[in-house]
């Protein structure tokens, strides 16, 4: 799998998983203005901080593809203690097509440019609240230290209804849109579209170049 997020002029992040292994790098300069606020320098760093070095000098880190999911010494559990892996994803689905029944309000627009279009209206805060209610039952599928935002974490998130837009071609989802306006306090009529396009994607490779670091975690 290759996943990439990018910004108007260059990528921000980009994560590449290969057979056994994971490569991972940042567009620091990007990253920095994204956020507002500036990263330290490699040769800021202790000299054992390796791979972060790396990462903010811009280059790739390599890394077992389980290692961000493998659980660190003291938390294992007996197999008996916990649900498996494939029980807790049911139970997510579950929960989540329960949630959606109750919440959110889906209507047939009609077609335009060759594609259907559905829209799903639901109230934000309420949704995102139900959303990470549900998925709670992965968290032990989840990275060391992620942790999901609880209800009261979610408080000030307001709960004004946001409409997702699906367009459906040829049977296939092919792009999703979200006018994010209302969730600001914007003028009446104004429009923040954030746009999902789906499509074939690049086969993942290996990044050219060995990495000059691999992930120790």
């Amino acid at each position: 799998m290759a996943l990439k997020v990018s910004g108007p002029d260059s990528d921000l992040l980009e994560y590449r998983q290969v057979d056994d292994w994971a490569y991972l790098r940042a567009g620091v300069k990007p990253l920095e203005e994204a956020v507002g606020s500036q990263l330290p320098a490699p040769e800021d760093l202790p000299p054992d901080a390796t791979d972060l070095k790396q990462v903010l000098g811009g280059g790739w880190v390599k890394m077992p593809a389980d290692s961000l999911t493998k659980n660190t010494p003291g938390q294992e559990s007996s197999p008996s203690a916990i649900p498996s892996a494939q029980a807790r994803q049911k139970k997510v689905l579950n929960g989540l097509q329960r949630l959606i029944n109750r919440e959110v309000q889906l209507k047939d627009t009609g077609t335009e440019g060759g594609a259907e279009h559905i829209t799903a209206t639901a109230p934000f805060r309420t949704l995102l609240t139900g959303l990470f209610d549900e998925l709670r039952p992965l968290a032990a599928d989840f990275p060391q230290g992620a942790n999901l935002p609880t209800s009261k974490g979610l408080k000030d998130v307001p709960d004004k209804k946001i409409t997702a837009d699906f367009a459906i071609k040829n049977g296939t989802l092919n792009e999703i849109s979200v006018d994010l306006a209302p969730l600001a306090d914007t003028a009446k009529g104004d429009k923040s579209t954030l746009v999902l396009r789906i499509g074939k994607g690049d086969q993942a490779t290996t990044p050219p170049g060995p990495p000059r670091s691999t992930w120790t975690h």
